[in-house]
């Protein structure tokens, strides 16, 4: 069996991270993978230290450029 390797993040480096992601056209795991984080921990970052209106906003505004 392999040995889990636990690493620790700055609280910086989260919240920049959660940042990044809401706010890149790119998908959420590619974001993870060149951040070298897991899919999950990010997702978990991006609920943790994102407003909970800032992905509701940016989906809407999506629908609305859509729309146009």
């Amino acid at each position: 069996m392999s040995k889990r390797c636990v690493k620790n993040y700055s609280l910086e480096f989260k919240q920049s991270s959660a940042k990044l992601a809401t706010e890149s056209d790119q998908p959420i795991n590619k974001t993870a993978e060149e951040l070298g984080v897991n899919t999950n921990t990010l997702h978990g970052w991006i609920n943790k230290y994102t407003p909970k209106n800032a992905a509701k906003t940016k989906k809407e505004s999506d629908i609305h450029e859509e729309l146009k």
